[in-house]
């Protein structure tokens, strides 16, 4: 977590940017009710750096999930309201 503004950066070691990734930040409009922008870059040479600018605070909790026929392993970021948060 970084503050000021408030962002939530998630460093993927061992990951070049791809088209896929490239595409996240189309993701969020500007409508969207949780975050003001997402971010993605390459960080350095073996490391994607993805960065969401939420709209209230959130507590971040990131875990992976094993591969299932159709998607190999999966990164997952739930972003919780902190206390005391507005949830719209």
């Amino acid at each position: 977590m970084l503050t000021n503004p408030d962002r939530v950066v998630v460093d993927i070691a061992g990951v070049h940017l791809n088209g896929v990734l490239k595409g996240i930040a189309s993701q969020v409009h500007a409508d969207d009710p949780y975050h003001m922008q997402a971010r993605v870059g390459q960080f350095d040479q073996h490391t994607v750096r993805l960065m969401l600018e939420p709209k209230h605070s959130v507590s971040p909790h990131i875990f992976s999930l094993a591969p299932v026929p159709e998607y190999r392993h999966r990164l997952v970021l739930d972003l919780y309201p902190t206390k005391g948060s507005s949830s719209t």
